[in-house]
């Protein structure tokens, strides 16, 4: 599939597991890109599917668009996002 929003995603995130939540920030971020569309939470976007750890966020359009390309999961019982971005 030929998409201006597919770059190199595909390397880590194929075959994620993704948990639906709100965004919220937090002293040390208060901002994150969906992966594919650059949307901003949480200004354009108020919830959207995220990593388990909470290091990638993808909008619902984006995730409705590619979640079978990408062959993504959504975990069943997901825990609250957690923005740490300082871990590695």
């Amino acid at each position: 599939m030929e998409d201006w929003r597919i770059t190199n995603q595909h390397q880590y995130l194929d075959g994620a597991t993704l948990v639906w939540d709100h965004y919220s920030t937090d002293d040390a971020w208060d901002h994150d890109h969906c992966e594919l569309c650059w949307a901003k939470f949480p200004e354009d976007e108020s919830a959207g599917y995220r990593t388990r750890d909470s290091r990638h966020w993808i909008c619902k359009r984006c995730f409705e668009d590619f979640k079978e390309d990408f062959s993504w999961t959504v975990a069943e019982n997901g825990q609250p996002a957690k923005n740490n971005h300082l871990e590695n």
